[in-house]
């Protein structure tokens, strides 16, 4: 693919972590995923299919910075923490930027907006221009 670099911030990048801890926040997705895809029991490999960790097979994942704030709800942190190590597991270059901020938002100040660009700067090459 033609991805060179990502930036992700809180989400939820693998669904069968939900459950790891309780009341931390993503109770509405403890409730609603075995509504739509049955217990995870019985199901973990649609479970699996739905987040974007289990994409990762190989090193030839782009390197990738996360970003979040440790003020916003904790699960965001587990889901981070669980894909950057399967990351670094892989040898794929990692980044984090934490507590830019507050609550679920994106960094904003000179100084994290740095980070940010110097990530990409390091990864990205720009197409040629033909004049």
């Amino acid at each position: 693919d033609a991805v060179q670099a990502a930036a992700l911030g809180p989400g939820v990048f693998d669904y069968t972590l939900i459950y790891n801890t309780l009341n931390d926040g993503d109770k509405n997705l403890e409730l609603r995923c075995p509504w739509v895809w049955g217990s995870l029991e019985e199901n973990r490999k649609l479970w699996e299919s739905m987040g974007s960790s289990y994409l990762v097979e190989t090193n030839a994942t782009a390197p990738t910075l996360f970003f979040y704030n440790t003020d916003d709800d904790p699960y965001y942190q587990d889901q981070i923490t669980h894909f950057k190590t399967k990351l670094d597991r892989l040898g794929i270059p990692t980044t984090t930027l934490i507590n830019y901020g507050k609550g679920h938002a994106i960094p904003q100040t000179a100084p994290t907006l740095n980070v940010l660009y110097n990530f990409f700067k390091n990864y990205l090459n720009p197409p040629k221009v033909i004049k």
